[in-house]
């Protein structure tokens, strides 16, 4: 389920009683033979300060990956030590990788995706 606006995480999913926060990041940026992934948060509007938010394990439990190509991961928080980016597609995190899904852009034609538009 969408948890509203929350400053760290993006969903709330809830597994065998236990609520799990969960941090969603996704990338179109190819490194080598994957992708890299920003962990840090850097922003997104006009009101941020110009101070990183380094990733931190304590603000939730998984982060969920989504690739341009449709590969997904999803990894504990606690495996992973870098505090700025990952790069999935390697052995490294082979073994959390999940079923893929359609590629990025499939994705938002396949929902018939249309500009956001205001209601007034």
């Amino acid at each position: 389920m969408s948890f509203g606006h929350s400053p760290n995480c993006d969903l709330v999913a809830e597994l065998d009683g236990c609520l799990l926060r969960i941090q969603v990041k996704t990338s179109c940026c190819r490194s080598g033979s994957g992708y890299a992934v920003s962990l840090a948060t850097r922003g997104g509007n006009r009101s941020w300060s110009g101070v990183a938010k380094l990733f931190d394990t304590s603000r939730f439990d998984y982060v969920f990956v989504l690739v341009a190509d449709g590969r997904r991961w999803l990894i504990p928080a606690c495996e992973i030590m870098a505090k700025h980016s990952i790069v999935v597609g390697g052995r490294s995190w082979a073994r959390f990788e999940v079923e893929p899904g359609l590629p990025i852009r499939d994705a938002d034609e396949h929902a018939g995706a249309r500009p956001l538009e205001s209601i007034r």
